[in-house]
Formats: C-alpha cells, structure tokens, sequence
C-alpha cells in the first residue's frame, strides 16, 4: 500500500492495449477516436512494435507483438479504455459513419449518472465513452 502523499499516483500515466496491426490501430484511434500519435517505436529485441497516442489528458499505448507474446504480455488483462465525450449523440453518429459494427445499441446508465456506451477497436479490444457534458 501507498500511505504517504509523495508514494501515490497523482494521475493516469497511460493504458496500454495490445493489438493485432499496430497500423490498423494506430489510424482507428487516430482517424476515428481522435487522438494524436505522439511516438512510435520499434523494438526487435523485443518482437514489440509500439505507439503511444495522447490528447485525451492522458496516453494509449498500443503494442503489437511480432512474434510470441511474453508471459507477461497475458496478466493484468485491462478490460477497457474509457474515453470522455461531452455529447455521445454526436459520437455514436461517428462511429456509424467510420462502420464501427460491434458496439452497444443504444447508450445506458452509468456510474455516477453518466451516460456510458461501448465499442470495439480493431483488435477487439473494448472501448467506453463516458458522456459528460460541456
């Protein structure tokens, strides 16, 4: 346990995503959710390819593996990256456009009173937007 004040986290650094096609990822979360590609890197020693977007107060990092994954790449699986929206009208009508098939069908009642509503990557993996307002 972190007791004192200078041990805590002060903020969400990043959240980290493995993904079939880095490319393929890369221009979703670009093109489609918006954020902006910061760095990209790869690194042979490691099979590991990755790139850390940012511009929603926080970073994505995506990993694509090109070769076996390491046993630690399957622990600590993250169950979902939420994003906040103001309006989630206009962004479910995005995602339609972009042909997003795998997603909620309508928006429902979250945690705190916020609307929430869930989406897949093109890896799968399970994207949130939490609305909450202007």
């Amino acid at each position: 346990m972190l007791h004192r004040a200078a041990e805590r986290p002060t903020r969400l650094h990043h959240v980290g995503v493995v993904v079939e096609n880095l490319e393929q990822a890369v221009r979703f979360y670009v093109e489609t959710l918006g954020l902006s590609l910061e760095s990209q890197t790869d690194l042979p020693e490691r099979n590991l390819r990755l790139a850390f977007l940012n511009g929603i107060g926080g970073r994505v990092e995506l990993l694509e593996y090109r070769g076996p994954r390491p046993a630690t790449a399957h622990t600590g699986t993250v169950d979902h990256v939420a994003l906040a929206v103001r309006d989630l009208g206009p962004a479910i009508a995005s995602l339609e456009q972009a042909g997003i098939a795998e997603r909620d069908e309508a928006p429902r009642p979250g945690p705190g009173g916020k609307r929430i509503y869930f989406f897949r990557g093109p890896s799968g993996e399970r994207i949130e937007l939490v609305e909450v307002g202007a």
